[in-house]
């Protein structure tokens, strides 16, 4: 019997953060996993969109990844509990994480997370060099994403990045690249 799990993110950058761990995890044929945004709009709304979305396709499992930032607090996580939804928390967002992950001072405002975050993420090299490292520019909510699964949500979508450039070889490539094979 083939499992089924749908896996809600708060905004893109969530989205294409789980497309990603999707993609790295997912054992074709065994399981199916739909990953969904709620297009932000803080915890509580994340939650809503999962309940919903539950509702219409049964799924055997639901899971949410939210920025503790807005609208959540305890009522809502035992709301969640109650449902039987995972949730895993980005405290204060998914951004800190990255940075953190990226070894990069996290400021302790959302707002400057995902300003560092971005500047983490601009070209380290003109877009001249053409060879090596695809980087992809902003989504529709400002976050960057990475190159590959950016590309398959934007394709999904029927949209184009705003901005792609590449970083030339030996450069060192920011958070938002991936190699090229």
């Amino acid at each position: 019997m083939r499992r089924t799990a749908l896996i809600v993110g708060e905004g893109l950058a969530e989205e294409v953060f789980l497309s990603h761990l999707k993609h790295l995890v997912a054992q074709r044929g065994q399981q199916s996993i739909a990953v969904k945004s709620a297009k932000g709009k803080g915890g509580r709304h994340v939650l809503d969109v999962a309940l919903r979305q539950w509702r219409v396709a049964d799924y055997d499992r639901v899971a949410v990844l939210l920025d503790t930032d807005t609208d959540w607090d305890d009522a809502q996580r035992a709301r969640a509990r109650k449902a039987k939804v995972e949730v895993f928390e980005s405290s204060p967002c998914l951004e800190a994480m990255l940075l953190s992950i990226l070894k990069r001072p996290v400021p302790a405002a959302t707002k400057d997370c995902k300003r560092d975050f971005e500047a983490a993420g601009r070209p380290s090299a003109p877009a001249s060099r053409v060879r090596g490292t695809l980087c992809v520019g902003r989504g529709r909510g400002g976050e960057r994403a990475d190159a590959r699964a950016f590309a398959d949500l934007a394709a999904r979508r029927g949209t184009a990045p705003s901005r792609v450039s590449l970083v030339s070889p030996g450069a060192t490539p920011n958070a938002d690249c991936s190699e090229l094979s």
